[in-house]
């Protein structure tokens, strides 16, 4: 990885951090967690029911590309020109919390879906990062130790516990699956213990783009399989409940969209789990 790419790539988990942790506490003493509404379709459960269920449904990713517009346009078989010229079309009542178009590097545009996935709070951020798109470097930023601790300050270990022969169901070429493995330490001066996670990730490019996403693996499943925790005693375990992060080429930079909901589990001070990345 060049120290340039490096730089921005960093850069841009830093911007994206500080406010995720900031919005993150802000909803999680004030906001109360409400059943779907205002219209929108319910939060769709991304694996069927079963033990033995460990993909996610074709559900799941219709989910990801309705959340976020750029997922289709990096998948597109057709290059669009003019995409850039137009804006995304959105068909969900999306609460802008802060939007500065005219910021050419770093996260320009934070957003939240009130009332959307069941116990967490839906966030999605847009962001500019020079150079081209490479999906498998910008997903380290978040799967390498060494990048991530670079601006996250929440994680202790995150590594990839098996690759997985899926293909999901999504326009493009899949270029990488797997299982992958995070803990984290305390968040938010202590009120959020140590957590861990198992998720089914994958890196899906097209002519226009990535997609990198991702979902928690149920846990009928992973209590039911030999290997996938590591050795020691649990933690408390949190659930990704959508994941993804479309990147989009454009001449010089590349757009991110990237879209989280994260429930940390065990509740807090203010009623129901409090969302932190």
């Amino acid at each position: 990885m060049s120290k340039r790419y490096s730089s921005s790539l960093i850069f841009f988990g830093i911007t994206l951090i500080l406010p995720t942790l900031t919005i993150a506490f802000h909803h999680s003493f004030t906001t109360p967690i409400v059943s779907p509404g205002l219209g929108l379709k319910a939060y769709t459960n991304p694996y069927d029911p079963g033990p033995n269920s460990c993909t996610p449904n074709s559900a799941a990713f219709e989910m990801i590309r309705e959340l976020s517009p750029y997922s289709t346009h990096a998948l597109s078989p057709l290059k669009d020109p003019d995409f850039f010229l137009k804006e995304p079309v959105e068909i969900l009542p999306w609460k802008t919390i802060e939007h500065k178009p005219h910021r050419s590097t770093g996260v320009y545009s934070v957003q939240t879906l009130p009332s959307y996935c069941p116990s967490s709070q839906l966030l999605r951020f847009r962001g500019r990062v020079p150079g081209r798109v490479d999906a498998p470097l910008f997903s380290s930023l978040l799967t390498t130790v060494a990048h991530r601790k670079k601006w996250d300050v929440t994680v202790s270990d995150v590594y990839k516990v098996a690759d997985v022969g899926y293909s999901p169901p999504l326009p493009g070429t899949p270029e990488e699956c797997g299982v992958g493995y995070c803990r984290t330490v305390k968040a938010l001066g202590g009120l959020v213990t140590p957590r861990e996670q198992l998720t089914l990730c994958g890196v899906q490019s097209g002519i226009g783009g990535s997609l990198i996403w991702a979902f928690e693996l149920p846990s009928e499943y992973t209590d039911a399989s030999e290997g996938l925790w590591p050795d020691g005693k649990r933690l408390q375990r949190a659930s990704t409940d959508v994941f993804s992060a479309a990147l989009v080429q454009r001449r010089g930079f590349f757009e991110v969209e990237y879209v989280l909901s994260l429930d940390v589990g065990g509740g807090g001070p203010g009623g129901g789990p409090p969302p932190v990345l």
